[in-house]
C-alpha cells in the first residue's frame, strides 16, 4: 500500500496501475491509456491524503487469495482488499462487491458498542472481517441472497475519543474493504 501511496502522491499514474490487481486493470482501464485518461486522477486523489501515513492499522493476510491493509491519517482512514497475484499483493478496487456503513457513521459522535455494515454482491457474501483500531472483532456474518450483514458486538463501549472501523468482505472471487473514522462519547 505504501508505494501504491507514494506514486499516487507523485502523480505516477504508470506505476498505480502496475499496483493494481488483473481483475481491477480490466475494471478500470482495460488498457493503461484509457485508465490514465479515465479514473487515475479520481484513485489518485483518493489516496493522496495518506502520503506519509506511517504504519498500517491493519495489514493481514485473510484467505489463500485475499488481504486486507488500512491506514488512517488525522480524521481519515483508507482501507483496500489485497488479491495475492504470484508474488505479489495487488490493490483491488471498485469491484463488484460493496459495503454500506449500518454504524457508527463515519463523523458520528456517539456512544458505541456495535460495529456493523451492509455487504452488496453478485452473489451470497460469505467472508466478512470487523477491525476497531486495529483489533480484529469476532463478527456475526448474516448471508442473503446478494447481500449479508455483518455486525461486532464490543464487550463494553469505546473509550470517549477518535476511533477507526475497518471492514472487508469477500463473494467468490471478489472482495472489497472500508475503512471510515467516528468519535465515540461518554456513556
Amino acid at each position: 500500500m505504501r508505494t501504491l501511496i507514494a506514486a499516487a502522491s507523485k502523480g505516477d499514474r504508470a506505476a498505480i496501475w502496475s499496483h493494481l490487481s488483473t481483475a481491477s486493470q480490466k475494471r478500470l482501464g482495460p488498457t493503461y491509456p484509457a485508465f490514465a485518461r479515465g479514473p487515475a486522477a479520481s484513485i489518485e486523489q483518493s489516496l493522496r491524503p495518506f502520503a506519509g501515513s506511517g504504519k498500517p492499522l491493519v495489514s493481514e493476510r485473510l484467505t489463500d487469495q485475499f488481504g486486507v491493509v488500512a491506514v488512517r491519517r488525522g480524521t481519515n482512514a483508507l482501507a483496500l482488499a489485497l488479491r495475492k497475484e504470484g508474488d505479489e499483493w495487488k490493490a483491488e478496487i471498485q469491484g463488484p462487491v460493496s459495503i454500506d456503513i449500518g454504524g457508527p457513521q463515519p463523523g458520528s459522535r456517539t456512544i458505541v458498542g456495535q460495529i456493523g455494515v451492509e455487504v452488496h454482491a453478485p452473489g451470497p457474501p460469505t467472508v466478512g472481517y470487523l477491525w476497531v483500531d486495529g483489533t480484529t472483532l469476532n463478527p456475526n456474518i448474516y448471508p442473503g441472497r446478494t447481500s449479508a450483514t455483518i455486525y461486532g458486538n464490543l464487550a463494553k463501549p469505546l473509550p470517549p475519543g477518535t476511533h477507526t472501523a475497518v471492514a472487508f468482505a469477500q463473494e467468490g472471487r471478489d472482495a472489497t474493504a472500508l475503512a471510515w473514522t467516528f468519535t465515540a462519547t461518554k456513556s
